[in-house]
C-alpha cells in the first residue's frame, strides 16, 4: 500500500525471557554444546590475532572439575584479551556479529557469527563470569539469573597486578579466563568420555586439528590438576577423489568448494555416532562448521568409507 509515512521508526526490543530461552533451548544442559560455544572464542580471538600477523601461543586451557550434583568448567586463553568497553559489548549485544564476522579479511574469517554464544553457553548450563586483562587492566563480568531475569554485574575495572594474574592463571600480557558454573547440567559427564566427545566432535575437529592450535583438557579439584590431556584429532588416512569448485543455479557469483576423500577402512556413520561420525561431508561457511551429513545415505556401508567438506561463503552473506 503506497502512503505517506507519518510517524517514526522503532527498533525492537529484546524480551528478558527469550534470552534465558534462547539458552535452555541451545543448549540444553549438555556440557558438549557449552564446551564448543566456549572453545571457539578463543579460536576467534587468536585468529583475529592472526589476521595482524601478531605472534601467539595458540594455547586453549580446558579445566573440568566435576562434583556431586554439578560441575565447574573453566576456558582460558592468552590471546586478545578484552577491555573494558569491548567486554561490555560482547556480552550486552545480543545476536549480533561479535566475534569478527564482519573482518573484511576473509580469508582469515572467525567462527562467530550470532553474538550469543557466550552467554547462551553460561546462562544455559546456570551461571558464570568472565575475567579478562588487556593492557595491563583487569575486567570481570558476571552472568546470572535473578527472578526469572537474566542479569549482568559489571565490576569496577581494576590493575592485572601480580595477584590477579596468578588468580586467573595469565600470568603475562593479554588473555581471557571464562568460569562456568553447571548447575544446570543433565549428566555429571566423566573426563575421558567429555575429552572423546569434544575432539571428534565435527563442529571443532578442524579447530583441534590446526597445528597452530594447542588444547589443553584438564581434570581438575580446586587448584590440583588430576589429570591433563591434549586434545588430538587426526583425518583419517584418505585418498582425494574429487575436489571441485561447483557453480550454484541462478547463482552465477556462487560457487561452493566440494572435497571428498576415501578410505581404506570403513569410517564411523551419523546413524551411529551422530556429531562425531567421521564418515559424511561437513559443510562450512567462511570458518564456521554448520552440519555434518550423509544425505540419504546415512545407513549406505558403501559411503561409510567416505569423508569430506563442502565450503559455501556465501550462506553466511545471505
Amino acid at each position: 500500500i503506497n502512503m505517506i509515512k507519518r510517524g517514526k521508526e522503532l527498533d525492537f526490543k529484546i524480551a528478558d525471557r527469550l534470552i534465558t530461552t534462547d539458552a535452555y533451548d541451545t543448549i540444553r544442559g549438555s556440557l558438549v554444546k557449552a564446551a564448543i560455544e566456549l572453545t571457539t572464542n578463543p579460536d576467534d580471538s587468536y585468529k583475529r590475532l592472526e589476521n595482524k600477523n601478531a605472534p601467539i601461543s595458540g594455547i586453549i586451557d580446558i579445566e573440568y572439575e566435576r562434583k556431586k550434583d554439578t560441575a565447574i568448567l573453566k576456558f582460558r586463553d592468552f590471546a586478545e584479551g578484552m577491555s573494558e568497553d569491548e567486554l561490555e559489548t560482547k556480552v550486552r549485544t545480543y545476536a549480533s556479529s561479535t566475534s569478527g564476522f564482519e573482518n573484511t579479511q576473509k580469508g582469515r574469517s572467525v567462527r562467530g557469527l550470532w553474538g550469543r554464544g557466550l552467554i547462551q553457553a553460561l546462562l544455559g548450563l546456570g551461571y558464570g563470569s568472565i575475567h579478562t586483562i588487556k593492557d595491563g587492566k583487569y575486567n570481570r563480568v558476571d552472568v546470572y539469573v535473578k527472578n526469572k531475569k537474566p542479569k549482568l554485574f559489571i565490576h569496577d575495572q581494576k590493575p592485572a597486578n601480580r595477584k590477579v594474574r596468578a588468580e586467573l592463571g595469565i600470568t603475562k600480557k593479554n588473555g581471557t579466563l571464562v568460569v562456568a558454573d553447571c548447575s544446570k547440567i543433565r549428566t555429571i559427564t566423566q573426563y575421558e568420555l567429555l575429552r572423546e566427545k569434544l575432539q571428534t566432535h565435527f563442529e571443532i575437529r578442524h579447530i583441534i586439528a590446526d597445528k597452530s592450535r594447542k588444547i589443553n583438557f584438564k581434570a581438575t579439584r580446586g587448584k590440583k590438576v588430576l589429570n591433563n590431556r591434549l586434545l588430538e584429532f587426526n583425518y583419517p588416512k584418505s585418498k582425494t577423489v574429487m575436489n571441485e569448485e561447483i557453480p550454484v543455479k541462478d547463482y552465477p557469483n556462487v560457487k561452493i568448494n566440494l572435497e571428498l576423500n576415501k578410505c581404506d577402512e570403513e569410517l564411523t556413520t551419523e546413524s551411529e555416532e551422530q556429531e562425531s561420525a567421521l564418515s559424511g561431508i561437513v559443510f562450512y561457511t567462511q570458518g564456521l562448521a554448520v552440519d555434518n551429513t550423509a544425505f540419504d545415505y546415512s545407513a549406505d556401508e558403501a559411503f561409510s568409507y567416505f569423508y569430506g567438506t563442502c565450503d559455501c561463503p556465501y550462506i553466511r552473506e545471505m
